[in-house]
């Protein structure tokens, strides 16, 4: 019923804030969508990764990912992660997903959040803790770019579970490394992840 009312609307028969209003409501319909297109994507591929134990963004679901590809006509690496996004949101990050149906936040931010917290669901973050820091970053979400989200999340998983983010740190020092590619010429290319 909202859509139809909304696609009734003229644009050009609005004031300057009219269009803007009526571009921000067809934006919050678009959130709704989204969080229904991620309850079938998770029955589509399921709720856990196919043949793999190693957590939620680990896993490559080879059929499923190829099926949803195809069906929304996107590379394999991103329907895997859309199928990922659709895992956190509707297994552990509810806050978010509820958020997203009801336009407080855009599809970019909870993909972003997803992403930026797998780690410590991954790790066994508390639950209480997991359900703070959704609410810090929703509460923050409105105010912010999904990039600017993403160092929040950090941010806020230091505070709120410094457990998980020294585990994340620890995990990250270790995989410390320089390398050196030769190229033609007498040339090479240096990669290093360091902090």
């Amino acid at each position: 019923e909202v859509l139809n009312e909304l696609a009734a609307i003229d644009v050009m028969d609005l004031d300057e804030g009219g269009r803007v209003d009526l571009l921000s409501a067809w934006e919050k319909q678009n959130g709704y969508m989204q969080a229904k297109q991620f309850e079938i994507l998770l029955g589509v591929a399921g709720d856990q990764p196919g043949g793999t134990e190693n957590g939620i963004w680990d896993g490559v679901d080879q059929e499923e990912r190829e099926e949803v590809g195809v069906a929304l006509r996107l590379a394999p690496q991103t329907a895997q992660d859309r199928i990922d996004v659709a895992r956190a949101l509707n297994n552990h990050l509810h806050q978010v997903k509820d958020a997203l149906a009801s336009g407080e936040i855009s599809l970019a931010h909870a993909s972003v959040i997803a992403r930026e917290t797998w780690r410590v669901i991954d790790d066994g973050i508390d639950k209480n803790a997991l359900e703070e820091l959704e609410r810090r970053v929703i509460a923050r979400a409105e105010f912010g770019t999904p990039g600017q989200i993403g160092k929040f999340i950090k941010k806020s998983i230091a505070e709120i579970a410094p457990e998980n983010f020294e585990k994340a740190v620890t995990r990250d020092r270790e995989l410390r490394n320089v390398r050196i590619y030769p190229e033609p010429n007498g040339m090479a290319t240096l990669v290093a992840f360091l902090p």
